[in-house]
């Protein structure tokens, strides 16, 4: 990314969130969502669906919601419990968006955030309400700010965290 990109983003005054992401890194986010949580009974939400590359993804064996606020959603409001919650949240609520997953109780949720979303006090939120971090990826995205990372918090997980790293530059989808 260029330095006249980078700092035309750092200055926004008003936050642009959508970002849509690539289905080759959408894919792989499902992916490593762990076996146990794709089978027939669970249910999977997509919490900011967009153009639909998570929701449309999802395995066939398990019950799939979707939110997206362009029509009409607005996660912040939902109130259905699920198994599983995956997706690319926007970046400028990123607190009241963690809030609303834990309360939501989901047994494990996965988010496509940047890296530096990941600070002591929110791993210290996340611990509090029961949750451990199982997963993290750092990964690069054309054309978004900085490194973004998956990240998975399970429920009642063994504390035990799977870190790596990516070195593929994910593209946008034409």
């Amino acid at each position: 990314m260029s330095s006249a990109i980078s700092h035309t983003i750092k200055g926004r005054t008003k936050p642009q969130d959508v970002f849509y992401t690539p289905k080759e890194l959408a894919l792989l986010h499902i992916e490593m969502i762990p076996d146990e949580y794709k089978t027939e009974g669970t249910t999977w939400l997509d919490p900011c669906s967009g153009k639909g590359v998570y929701y449309t993804h999802f395995p066939t064996t398990v019950e799939k919601d979707k939110v997206e606020i362009t029509d009409g959603g607005d996660f912040l409001k939902y109130t259905k419990n699920n198994t599983v919650i995956i997706g690319n949240p926007p970046y400028s609520i990123i607190d009241e968006w963690f809030k609303k997953t834990i309360a939501l109780e989901p047994k494990i949720f996965s988010y496509l955030i940047l890296q530096h979303h990941i600070t002591p006090r929110r791993l210290e939120i996340m611990e509090n309400a029961g949750y451990t971090m199982t997963q993290l990826k750092f990964l690069k995205v054309w054309k978004w700010y900085g490194i973004s990372t998956i990240v998975t918090f399970e429920r009642d997980a063994v504390p035990y965290t799977e870190i790596t790293y990516d070195r593929k530059v994910y593209r946008e989808d034409k």
